[in-house]
């Protein structure tokens, strides 16, 4: 049996494991922008700061792994194997064959998971052996936010009652200076959900790249067989295979449902806050006995009916949101077990030990 195993051209892929880290640690740095929140002074939001900062230690501890793997754990693994074939000689050859025997199963599972499969395994390019399908990174764009995420109320026209209210003088005199009172109000009582808005698409952004990160692991050892053919190689790439699918599965997945779970807030945070924009409004002009209570004439005592049913609204209102948004930090908190670290890879390097007392000598 021949030993078809190219050093050179298989030690190559060392470098291209290490561009993979650095687009893990790129997307570290990236994620970590969106979710280092001043959380003090949030409103009710302010109920997930507790499940955020874990999750945003999470994930940046999720990213540190993969790095970590990617450049030291898989890295030296496959040097370590590469070693065991930096020389051919009549003794090494009988460890060489040894190593094959021992994996003489991979070639049929490979096999069978590439004729499952659509598509062709990567082979390398014009640019050299190990290339990239697509830049993790140019998934870690700067979030901006557009308008589909703050659902738009339905338009109120001004009503002629509106005119004689305190808070309609108040807010078109505030419009010359770029701030409306009762949003104020609104985003200090229920909390500013752009930031949340923000941190859902910063984590979309950042499962996709992990999702690149884990087509271009498949590429490179897939592209590895170039250099090295045999049951030992199939071993290697049925494990880094297995790495991949589990760096989407306990990464790229969860961060998915964290996205989705953000977005839930971010609309019930919204939605809320215009909710409570017309009881605001009449809490002012209640208060204050301008506007309608004024306008009709309405008794003191059924005036302060009125003020305590808005009252009242705003409480039943603001208490529907407090307990969505306990729901929604129970599932956050259960996403963090969901975060799964990569097994180390256990293919050539198990026999290493029995192996390496021969390859020595």
């Amino acid at each position: 049996m021949a030993i078809d195993f190219d050093r050179d051209s298989a030690m190559k892929i060392l470098d291209a494991l290490e561009v993979l880290s650095e687009d893990a640690q790129a997307g570290s740095r990236y994620v970590s922008e969106y979710t280092s929140l001043s959380l003090g002074d949030q409103g009710l939001i302010n109920i997930l700061s507790s499940a955020h900062a874990d999750l945003a230690t999470e994930v940046n501890d999720q990213m540190d792994h993969i790095y970590e793997y990617l450049r030291t754990t898989l890295s030296e693994n496959l040097a370590d194997t590469f070693a065991l074939y930096a020389r051919i000689d009549d003794e090494q050859r009988g460890v060489l064959l040894e190593l094959e025997e021992y994996f003489s199963a991979e070639n049929n599972m490979v096999e069978r998971r590439r004729e499952a499969a659509s598509g062709e395994p990567a082979t390398g390019g014009a640019d050299g052996l190990f290339t990239a399908r697509e830049d993790p990174t140019s998934h870690f764009v700067e979030v901006t936010l557009s308008s589909s995420d703050s659902p738009e109320s339905s338009f109120s026209p001004t009503g002629v009652l509106d005119i004689f209210s305190i808070t309609h003088f108040v807010q078109t005199i505030c419009k010359f200076f770029d701030r409306d009172p009762i949003e104020f109000l609104g985003k200090k009582l229920v909390g500013d959900w752009e930031s949340f808005a923000k941190c859902a698409h910063a984590f979309d952004n950042l499962a996709n790249g992990v999702r690149a990160i884990a087509q271009n692991l498949r590429d490179h050892v897939d592209q590895l067989e170039q250099a090295w053919q045999g049951n030992a190689y199939a071993a290697c790439n049925s494990a880094v295979y297995q790495a991949a699918n589990e760096m989407v599965d306990g990464t790229a997945v969860p961060l998915e449902s964290l996205a989705e779970h953000y977005r839930e807030a971010v609309e019930a945070s919204y939605q809320t806050h215009k909710d409570l924009e017309p009881i605001i409004k009449a809490l002012i002009d209640a208060s204050t006995g301008i506007g309608l209570l004024k306008t009709a004439g309405k008794a003191l005592k059924e005036g302060g009916e009125v003020l305590t049913k808005h009252a009242d609204d705003a409480a039943v209102r603001i208490s529907e949101f407090q307990a969505t948004l306990q729901a929604t930090k129970s599932k956050l908190n259960s996403i963090s077990g969901d975060f799964a670290e990569l097994k180390p890879t256990t293919t050539v390097p198990s026999v290493l030990e029995e192996l390496e007392p021969h390859a020595r000598n």
